[in-house]
Formats: C-alpha cells, structure tokens, sequence
C-alpha cells in the first residue's frame, strides 16, 4: 500500500496518473521515493478496458493522482472486456487488506524467523533448550546484521522448535484478519500486517525444520534430489544421482551430457505428503516399514515422528486389549483419526504460506 495523504493506493487495484489508468502490481523505493512496477490499462473502440499484463512500466507513485474508490465514487471504473475477467483482474478489486485497515494506513512487516538448539548457559552446566528469533527485515541493510536488531522470541527445554512455531505462527496469521495498530510519527493511527519472510537456521536446524532424515539416508534420496539426474529410466537407462556437477556415468562432459538432466527439487508441497504416507503406513503397527521408508525417501520429521511412534503403541495397545479385532479393523480406526486430526499431526513450517523451508536443504546436504 502507498498512502497519499489521506487516499491509499493497494496493489492489484485501478488507479489513474494525471494522463490515464493503470494498475500498480509492486511498490519500489528507488532513489529515495516510492515508484511502482505497473500494468498500464487500454481502451478499445466500444469503451471496453483491457489491462496489458505482458509487460510492467515504472512509474513514481507521486503521479498518481486518483485510487480506486475515488474511481467508484465519481462512476469512472472502466468496463472490462472479456478477455481481462477472465484473467481474473477485476475479482481481485477491491484489494482485501483495504477492507480490514478500514480506513487506516496499512503496512506489511517482513520478519526472519529463525531456531537455534542451545547446549549449556551462563553457568557452562549442561541445560539443552531451542530458541526462537526474528530480524524486522523492513529496517534498512547496513543495520540488519546488528545484534541489537536480533529480536528474541521463545525458548523451552522440552518444546520442540516445531512447537513453539506453532504458536508464533498462528500469532502471525492473526494480523491477516485483525492487523496491529499503532501510531506513525504524526500521531495519526496506522496499521501492519507479519509475513514471514526466511527461516536462516544453521545447516543442522535448516536440515530439521525441512523434515531431512540426515545421515540415514540413502544415495537417491530427497538431500540428493538437488543434484543430477544421469540417465533415463524411461529408456532402460540406469540411474544415479551426485551433488558434485561430475556425472560418474558420463565423467567427460559434466553438465552438458544430453544424458544428464536436473533432478527433481523437493519442495513444502512434495514432503507433506512422504509424511502422509509414513503417518498410514504406521497405522498398521508395523515400525519397520516406516523407518524404511524414511531411509529410502530421506524423509523424517521430528514433529510428525512424535505422532508416529503414539500411532505404533496405539496399535500394539489395542491388539492387545481387544485380540478379536481384525488388523484391518484397527488400521481403519487409526487411519480416520489420523484425518480427524491432520492440522496437529503435521510440522506447522510445511502450513506456513509464502515460505519455502526446503530451498535451503541443497547447503545441508553439499557439506557430505
């Protein structure tokens, strides 16, 4: 949002320059004032508006000079062809957050999250706990490194890292419906909205918190999916993966083999459902077939793994108290729990949107 004065200006939005309408998509300060990346919006013969969306010009965002319910008061909102609705432009006005601020100024805040595991304290006595941090990223570059910025949020010696985000997230998600008000430097009431925006962990926290096995798993698995892929199955060809850019098929031409091809990256969306699959699989009580699936896939979360092992010794539970039960019987049972329950059994970074935890894992996996 860019407020001027007392009209504001949302992305996704028609606004109008002093010479016609377009659409801001991005607000940029650039050489000390707020400009905008915009889609410029065109008229045809019968009166009908279509935005050109191939393509974003820059302009200063002091040349606007009307916004979009200043455009609906005075029934100066274009028609728009069909071609634009059914790109979905027009569905996406008003912009959302402009009904929540409610009239106010509304701003969102860029934060990095992140988690450390912490082995003693002041006294050097052994006393393992996790921290929790954040950086307000909106501040200036030349003063995020300092460490009077480094904000600290929660510690716990017996909640996991997943758990306390847990709760920071649902913090967060808070100040999408209901944002945080607060006063500017005039004394007039503003509001923002948190996003997170990175979790930078250490390699062995970034390795947790994207459900990485670590060590135990095997050559073709999800640490590896970062490296290439040599060869092709479809073809009968045998296939081998390697994170050092030398295929040990094609040792000549790394890289530019034709038969060497990026493997596939591992992604919040790919890795929920490994789990998902591990989370049924432990419903039939049989742990070994969990963990070996864990070791092909390279997929282990410790979050989840607590839910897990509760499945494993629920089953064994109810083997035992009830014998006349069938396997199958036990297994549906624990499977529909498992559905009744998902938002709890799954880590919190994976829900989180906006964040990709996994696309630090390649860092991880090349110190091996």
């Amino acid at each position: 949002m860019y407020a001027a004065g007392a009209s504001h200006y949302y992305v996704n939005e028609v606004s109008r320059l002093q010479d016609g309408q377009l659409i801001p998509m991005c607000w940029v300060v650039f050489r000390g004032k707020v400009w905008a990346d915009m889609f410029t919006i065109t008229l045809d013969e019968q009166g009908e508006a279509t935005v050109v969306d191939q393509k974003t010009i820059f302009i200063c965002a002091e040349d606007l000079r009307d916004n979009y319910y200043a455009l609906q008061y005075t029934g100066e909102l274009p028609k728009w062809g069909a071609l634009t609705i059914e790109v979905g432009h027009p569905a996406r006005m008003p912009n959302p957050k402009c009904i929540i601020a409610a009239g106010c100024p509304l701003y969102s805040s860029f934060i990095d999250y992140f988690s450390d595991d912490v082995s003693g304290n002041k006294l050097k006595s052994w006393n393992k706990h996790w921290n929790a941090y954040m950086i307000h990223r909106n501040l200036p570059r030349q003063i995020l490194q300092q460490e009077f910025h480094v904000h600290f949020v929660s510690t716990s010696p017996n909640a996991s890292v997943s758990e306390q985000f847990c709760e920071f997230k649902q913090a967060v998600e808070e100040t999408h419906t209901n944002p945080v008000e607060t006063r500017d430097e005039a004394g007039n009431t503003s509001c923002f909205c948190i996003y997170i925006n990175a979790s930078p962990s250490d390699n062995p926290m970034q390795s947790e918190v994207s459900a990485h096995i670590g060590d135990s798993d095997k050559l073709t698995t999800q640490r590896l999916n970062w490296g290439l892929l040599c060869g092709n199955p479809d073809k009968g060809d045998s296939v081998q993966y390697n994170l050092s850019g030398w295929c040990p098929l094609h040792p000549v031409a790394p890289y530019s083999n034709s038969k060497c091809r990026a493997g596939v990256p591992q992604t919040k969306e790919l890795t929920p459902g490994k789990l998902k699959k591990q989370v049924k699989m432990a419903c039939s009580g049989v742990i070994k077939h969990v963990k070996d699936l864990q070791t092909e896939t390279g997929v282990k979360d410790v979050y989840t793994q607590f839910y897990i092992d509760g499945l494993i010794s629920r089953f064994k539970s109810i083997r035992k108290d009830e014998p006349n039960r069938t396997v199958e019987d036990i297994e549906a049972e624990l499977i529909q729990r498992t559905v009744n329950n998902g938002d709890n059994i799954y880590s919190p970074f994976f829900a989180m949107k906006g964040v990709f935890f996994n696309s630090s894992l390649y860092s991880v996996a090349s110190e091996r």
